[in-house]
């Protein structure tokens, strides 16, 4: 595992949020960082994938996304090194997408 992944993965588990988007029947697995520096953000983006968006509205941070299939890898590829606490909210977020896929797919 290069050194790059395992920051991505220890930055992600201090500093992300996996959870779902439910519009209608669909669901889309998203992971997400906000921070005010932007370059943790450009790191995560040249590691993992996602896009940058923001900082919007007169809000000092930015958030870095990623989505769907490319969110299930990154998520895989960090899993190993995650703790217990972002592996159990990962874990929910992963049942209930895989289960919605299974019936809308």
């Amino acid at each position: 595992m290069s050194n790059d992944l395992a920051w991505a993965a220890g930055f992600y588990d201090g500093e992300g949020s996996t959870f779902l988007q439910r519009p209608r029947k669909t669901v889309k697995l998203i992971l997400t960082v906000s921070q005010k520096d932007t370059r943790v953000l450009l790191k995560l983006k040249r590691i993992l994938g996602g896009g940058i968006y923001g900082p919007y509205g007169g809000r000092p941070c930015a958030a870095w996304i990623l989505q769907g299939e490319n969110a299930y890898q990154a998520l895989m590829a960090m899993w190993p090194h995650l703790g217990a606490a972002k592996r159990e909210q990962a874990a929910v977020a992963l049942d209930e997408w895989h289960d919605r896929k299974k019936r809308y797919t």
